[in-house]
């Protein structure tokens, strides 16, 4: 298993610009450096469910498939709150002292978390001593980039396995959504919903996630897909 930073995000390095395809390549070019298979299964959440959505598109079968935690594809024509309003984060403030930078940090979208030593852990680690006291590691720019693709046309392109995971009472899946993400995948793969959790669902319910996407995984391996790969290695 390998899990990664991607450009202008965590302890990577940041880049003059950030697109999607780029984001996808980096997946690819992680996947080959670290020597993985031919056929790895790609687990994006949230905004890392459209990388793994396109990482799919440009990999085609030489993906073993996709899942989606937590990220929502939304109608045409849907009013998302959020995209209403000046994203948070959009501008990096640098804070005084460390303790001023942790008061600063709260989970987007609001949720509990019962687990407070969790989210004091993420916030210590998305800071960075900078000149003049601290900061976030995200690069801000990120977020000038407004085109981020169709996901519900690379859905439907996608030719490896896929399958969606996401929180029973997430502030991203509204009723309206899941109905149209239902439609979407018509059939042709699962939706999960995890019991009681929330958009960051593996804070909240971290075992029964865990529990779900093994069992997802589980029921890929026993596939005759699975087993005809398997008889000609």
């Amino acid at each position: 298993m390998v899990a990664l930073d991607l450009g202008g995000m965590g302890d990577s390095g940041h880049r003059a610009r950030y697109s999607l395809d780029t984001f996808a390549a980096e997946v690819a070019a992680v996947r080959a450096h670290a020597g993985l298979d031919d056929s790895p299964v790609v687990v994006g959440y949230s905004f890392g469910g459209l990388v793994a959505l396109r990482t799919g598109v440009l990999s085609g079968a030489r993906i073993g498939g996709i899942v989606l935690v937590d990220f929502p594809i939304r109608p045409p024509g849907y009013e998302h709150e959020r995209e209403q309003q000046r994203l948070p984060g959009r501008t990096k403030e640098i804070y005084p002292s460390l303790d001023a930078a942790l008061d600063r940090f709260k989970l987007l979208p609001s949720q509990p978390c019962e687990n407070a030593f969790i989210v004091d852990y993420i916030a210590r680690r998305s800071l960075a001593e900078v000149k003049g006291g601290w900061s976030w590691k995200f690069d801000p720019r990120i977020f000038d980039e407004r085109d981020y693709g169709q996901p519900a046309g690379d859905l439907a392109r996608l030719a490896c396995r896929f399958a969606a995971i996401y929180g029973e009472r997430s502030a991203l899946f509204s009723p309206e959504i899941r109905d149209y993400m239902t439609a979407l995948l018509a059939g042709r793969a699962p939706m999960i919903a995890v019991p009681e959790a929330h958009h960051h669902l593996f804070l909240d319910q971290p075992l029964a996630f865990v529990v779900a996407l093994r069992a997802l995984l589980a029921s890929w391996n026993t596939t005759p897909r699975a087993r005809d790969a398997r008889k000609e290695q």
